[in-house]
C-alpha cells in the first residue's frame, strides 16, 4: 500500500527542514512525497531541492502563487498513492505515523482514518511523551456520528485536513475552492459524508506547530470576507443534511450565528477601517437578520440581542471570547 504525503509550501524555510525530516524518517517506506512550492520568496525552494537530491521519493513542483486551495488541488491531482495525508510545511509527523495508519487501514478496510495530534509552541520546550494517551483507542464510526461530532465541535472530528488519512477515491472526490477559506472548514463536512468507512484513533501521530504567522491568524477585510462566505456555504450544506432535525438545526445555526458575530465584531473594532468595510458590515447584518431566533441557543440569542443594543461593547467581549477559543485549539 503506497501512501502519498502531500506538502504545500509557501515561505516556510524556518520549519521546512523539520517537516521534511519527519517525513523522510518514517518507519514505513512505501511512500511518495509530493511537494508543491506555491511561489515562495524566502528560500524555501533551495531547501526543497536539497532534500530532493537526498531522496528520490520526493517529487517537487514550483508554481506562481495561486493560494492554498489551488495548491492542495494540484497535490491531489499529482498523487498516485493508494492513500494520502496532508502535512503542512511547518508541522511534522511522528516517525511511526504512516506505519500505524497503514495497519489500521489493512485491519479495518476503511477509506478515512481520523487521528489525534499534539501541539508545539514557539520558544517553549516540549516533551511529547507527557501528552500520550494512557489507553489507545481505535474504533469504527458511522458517517452520521462523525458529522454530528464535527458540528458539535467535538475534538475527535475537527475540521483539520492534516489529521486524516484519505483513500485516493475519497480525496479525489472533493475539490478545494481558492476563494472559500479556510479550506479545512470548506471541505470537512464533505469528507465525513462521502467516506465509505471511517475509523477514529486517539493516537497522536502529528505535531501541529502553533504560530500566528499562518492563514488561521491572518486578519483584515479580505480574510473576514472569505470567512463569511465559507461559513454560509458550510451552513447551507449542513442545513440540507439535517433537514427536519430541529435540535441539530439549532446547533448549526448557533455556530453560524456566532461566526458572523465574531467577524462583525472584528470589523467594528478594526483600526484599519475604511469605506470598503461598509459592504461587508452590511452583509453581516443582513445574514444575522435572516436567521430565525427560534433556531438559536439561549446564550447566542442573548449575545445577539446585546450586540444589537451595544455593538461596540459587545464586540470587545466577543473578540476576547474568540481569542480564548483560538488559543485552546
Amino acid at each position: 500500500m503506497k501512501i502519498s504525503v502531500l506538502i504545500p509550501v509557501f515561505n516556510s524555510k524556518d520549519r521546512l527542514s523539520i517537516c521534511l525530516e519527519s517525513v523522510l524518517s518514517q518507519t514505513y517506506n512505501d511512500l511518495e512525497i509530493i511537494v508543491v512550492n506555491d511561489g515562495s520568496t524566502d528560500g524555501s525552494d533551495k531547501i526543497i531541492r536539497e532534500y530532493g537530491e537526498k531522496d528520490n521519493r520526493i517529487r517537487s513542483y514550483i508554481q506562481h502563487n495561486k493560494g492554498i486551495g489551488a495548491t492542495r488541488n494540484r497535490l491531489v491531482d499529482l498523487m498516485t498513492g493508494d492513500y494520502a495525508l496532508f502535512v503542512d510545511s511547518d508541522d511534522r509527523l511522528t516517525k511511526d505515523a504512516c506505519e500505524k495508519l497503514s495497519r489500521i487501514v489493512l485491519e479495518h478496510k476503511c477509506d478515512l482514518v481520523v487521528f489525534d495530534y499534539y501541539r508545539e509552541y514557539r520558544d517553549k520546550e516540549f516533551n511529547r511523551d507527557k501528552l500520550m494517551h494512557d489507553t489507545p483507542i481505535i474504533r469504527e464510526c458511522s458517517n452520521d456520528e462523525a458529522i454530528r461530532k464535527y458540528v458539535s465541535n467535538n475534538h475527535e472530528f475537527s475540521m483539520h485536513l492534516w489529521r486524516r488519512l484519505y483513500s485516493r477515491r475519497l480525496l479525489k472526490s472533493v475539490r478545494f475552492d481558492k476563494e472559500l477559506l479556510p479550506e479545512d472548514y470548506y471541505t470537512a463536512f464533505d469528507y465525513y459524508k462521502k467516506a465509505d468507512a471511517i475509523v477514529y484513533t486517539n493516537l497522536q501521530l502529528y505535531g501541529y506547530y502553533v504560530s500566528c504567522d499562518g492563514l488561521t491568524c491572518r486578519k483584515g477585510l479580505k480574510y473576514e470576507k472569505q470567512g463569511l462566505n465559507v461559513g454560509r456555504t458550510v451552513y447551507e450544506k449542513e442545513r440540507k443534511y439535517f433537514d427536519g432535525d430541529e435540535k441539530s438545526i439549532k446547533r448549526i445555526t448557533t455556530i453560524y450565528c456566532n461566526s458572523i458575530l465574531t467577524i462583525y465584531a472584528k470589523l467594528l473594532l478594526s483600526k484599519d477601517y475604511s469605506s470598503d468595510y461598509d459592504a461587508v458590515i452590511k452583509e453581516c447584518g443582513e445574514r444575522l437578520s435572516s436567521l430565525s431566533l427560534k433556531h438559536l441557543e439561549l446564550k447566542t440569542k442573548i449575545a445577539y440581542a446585546l450586540f444589537r443594543i451595544m455593538p461596540k461593547i459587545s464586540s470587545k467581549i466577543i473578540s476576547k471570547n474568540s481569542q480564548r477559543k483560538q488559543e485552546k485549539r
